[in-house]
């Protein structure tokens, strides 16, 4: 029983982190896209394939930390939001990288054509 319970307790931290992330970085990174797209379509387009980057970056990295976990429930529990964190971080930092790389391609190449 005290394995289903970290299990979920781990599925309901790792939904709070992923919640709490994504609501943050919504807004913000839909004008960044969208600055860098030109078109909104296409924003949207890289919007979804961010977020989806970071939900199954930390559900990959919950998922490792689980397996790593030592038989007790805390120890469990710890080491899952650890890799949680750490998946979420891992995640945001590639985001960013994308995004910094595309903006500085931007200001030396100018907008993309339409055509």
């Amino acid at each position: 029983m005290n394995h289903l319970v970290a299990m979920a307790a781990t599925l309901v931290g790792t939904a709070v982190v992923v919640t709490g992330v994504v609501a943050a970085l919504r807004r913000p990174l839909h004008l960044v896209l969208w600055e860098l797209c030109v078109l909104e379509h296409r924003a949207r387009f890289w919007m979804r394939a961010c977020l989806i980057e970071l939900v199954v970056g930390v559900a990959l990295a919950a998922t490792l930390a689980n397996g790593l976990a030592a038989p007790d429930t805390m120890v469990t529990v710890s080491r899952t939001f650890q890799g949680t964190m750490l998946g979420a971080i891992v995640g945001l930092v590639v985001i960013m990288l994308v995004v910094a790389h595309e903006a500085r391609r931007f200001d030396r190449l100018g907008p993309p054509s339409c055509a």
